[in-house]
């Protein structure tokens, strides 16, 4: 079976199309298995190192998150003074952000959008320091 390669050495990775997929030229390099093993070797003895692709924003974001399995779990990385402030606040940003929480349901994660603008709020208003947030976030 014939494979077709377009080296791209300044990525530092291989793309690999069947025949059906590439027109003839434009870089693509046609060769059996064996071709290609013999091929990567030599580049890699000449310096090349096969990198994997880029992740995407995504798969970066989910290598870094924290995950609550609950509003519960997430509800306790707070300390009894914070949650007594939160409690006691009558800030209508916190009773909503208070209320959000009640009603999660599922995994809270530290790059959902309302987790990173509760904690935001909850520094503004002064009830977590900013040390405080990086904490529960564990950054």
């Amino acid at each position: 079976m014939k494979l077709f390669i377009y080296p791209n050495p300044n990525l530092g990775t291989l793309a690999e199309k069947r025949q059906s997929e590439v027109s003839p030229g434009q870089g693509w390099l046609e060769m059996t298995e064996e071709e290609f093993a013999s091929w990567v070797e030599q580049q890699i003895a000449n310096g090349w190192q096969p990198q994997a692709p880029e992740k995407t924003p995504e798969e970066l974001a989910a290598e870094t998150r924290k995950i609550w399995s609950s509003s519960a779990d997430f509800w306790a990385a707070f300390t009894d003074p914070e949650k007594l402030a939160i409690l006691a606040s009558t800030i209508a940003g916190i009773i909503l952000l208070r209320e959000e929480l009640r009603l999660w349901t599922g995994e809270v994660w530290s790059d959902d959008a309302r987790v990173q603008a509760g904690l935001t709020g909850l520094v503004a208003v002064e009830i977590l320091t900013s040390d405080r947030k990086a904490a529960i976030l564990n950054l």
